[in-house]
């Protein structure tokens, strides 16, 4: 993202900027500051300029992948399919305008040192050549894209956008930590999908480390926590799965991930009857959790239950054939 001032840097240097591109207007147009809001006559002329940008990147631009599709509509966006995606050497700015090449270098928006990697101008994002517009990037412009829909046109969102930069300071004006949620959130998202993925090719130790980078960025989902204590008990580190198991039962006592893993550590503790317990918690929630039944089943066959172990374990087997599934893996997920 772009390097800016803090918020009275901001306000300090382009009012300054502001009032002196008043003054050099030609044509006798502005006499002095008062005589007409030089950021309202900046914005009008950004505006008129950003709507050429628009046209032509809607004509230059590609349109959203289906994964990306899925998630502009996550984001918010009414119309993802009007989004064009546009790559060039550098995000577009007039500088060909002295005044407002002026009020630009003193707002943060260009100059020595300012790198601008993505813009949205509408429905179309500008990208920089070389930038990494990864998911989580991308939802962020994304929700840029959202907030000028929300506003009717890009007019109406510039006016808001520059006032809240001039008072907040990038970091923290409104639109931009809207925006920065979706980093957060879609980073999140990276991160337990692919502890998921860890998780079930056995990846312990990768997917112990994805939950809990996931678990740092939303420290309050149950999912994450679940998933890491499965990975925990799948290594049969039992203090640390019952520690995460202990969370999320605080979040949601019929957690299935939860469950399951507590069930499998009584398992390989020989606690049969605690194991019985816990799976019929779990098959109460899912009576066609196959992975549940094959587990109560072994359960069973411990307790010398054998009719009830034997029952199981055909239904088990029967949902595996329907579903095509592997009754044999470790433990559930999300």
């Amino acid at each position: 993202m772009m390097k800016f001032l803090s918020a009275a840097g901001l306000r300090a240097v382009a009012a300054g900027a502001l009032t002196g591109a008043a003054l050099m207007t030609g044509g006798g147009a502005f006499a002095s500051a008062e005589q007409a809001d030089p950021l309202a006559d900046f914005l009008t002329k950004y505006v008129a300029w950003a709507e050429t940008i628009e046209a032509e990147g809607q004509e230059r631009g590609t349109p959203l992948t289906a994964d990306q599709l899925e998630l502009a509509e996550a984001v918010g966006i009414r119309h993802p399919e009007k989004v064009r995606l546009v790559y060039a050497d550098a995000v577009p700015f007039p500088v060909e305008d002295p005044e407002m090449r002026a009020v630009g270098e003193s707002m943060g928006f260009i100059g020595p040192g300012v790198i601008n990697n993505a813009q949205a101008f509408g429905y179309t994002i500008w990208i920089r050549n070389g930038f990494t517009m990864d998911r989580p990037a991308l939802a962020h412009e994304l929700v840029h894209v959202m907030q000028i829909e929300r506003s009717a046109s890009f007019g109406a969102y510039a006016r808001e956008y520059v006032p809240q930069l001039l008072e907040h300071g990038h970091s923290n004006m409104p639109l931009e930590v809207e925006a920065y949620e979706a980093n957060r959130k879609f980073n999140f998202s990276r991160y337990f999908r692919r502890g998921l993925l860890h998780l079930e090719s056995m990846r312990l130790d990768e997917a112990i480390a994805d939950f809990t980078r996931a678990h740092e960025l939303d420290p309050d989902d149950e999912w994450t926590l679940a998933n890491r204590g499965g990975a925990y008990a799948a290594m049969n580190e039992r203090d640390l799965a019952e520690k995460d198991f202990a969370a999320v039962e605080k979040l949601d006592a019929d957690n299935p991930i939860m469950l399951g893993g507590r069930a499998f550590l009584h398992m390989q503790a020989e606690e049969f009857p605690q194991a019985v317990t816990m799976l019929d918690r779990l098959l109460e929630i899912d009576p066609q959790d196959y992975w549940a039944l094959r587990a109560r089943s072994d359960a069973y066959l411990e307790l010398g239950e054998e009719e009830k172990s034997s029952a199981d374990n055909d239904l088990a087997y029967k949902l595996e054939e329907q579903d095509g599934s592997d009754v044999g893996q470790v433990l559930p997920s999300r």
